[in-house]
C-alpha cells in the first residue's frame, strides 16, 4: 500500500514521472513477498515455531526457497530506490516540452 501511495503522490509533488519500465519491474518482482508469506504459512501449519532463531531439520527444505523470495524482495527495494533517486535528479518531465 505504501508503494501505491508513493507512486500516486510522487508525480504530483515533484512534477516528475518515474520510469515506467522500472515501475513495472518493481511491481512484478514485489510479488516475491507473497511467495515468502505463503511459504512461511505452509511451514507454520506443519509445526514450525515462530520467533525462533533456528528452524528444525525437517524444515531445511524450505530454506533455499525462502532465501530466493527474500533476495527477490531485497533486490526489488533497490530497484525502487534507484528509480526514485534517478527521478529526483532528473531535470525534465515527460510533458515539459509542452507550452503551458
Amino acid at each position: 500500500m505504501a508503494f501505491g501511495i508513493i507512486y500516486a503522490i510522487f508525480p504530483d509533488l515533484t512534477k516528475k514521472h518515474m520510469g515506467k519500465t522500472l515501475d513495472e519491474i518493481h511491481f512484478w518482482l514485489i510479488f516475491g513477498g507473497f511467495g515468502l508469506a505463503i511459504l512461511f504459512g505452509i511451514i507454520g501449519m506443519h509445526g514450525a515455531i515462530r520467533r525462533e532463531a533456528d528452524l528444525t531439520v525437517i524444515f531445511y527444505w524450505a530454506m533455499p526457497h525462502l532465501l530466493f523470495f527474500a533476495l527477490t524482495i531485497g533486490i526489488t527495494q533497490f530497484i525502487f530506490v534507484y528509480n526514485f533517486v534517478k527521478t529526483l535528479h532528473r531535470n525534465y518531465t515527460k510533458d515539459s516540452w509542452r507550452v503551458q
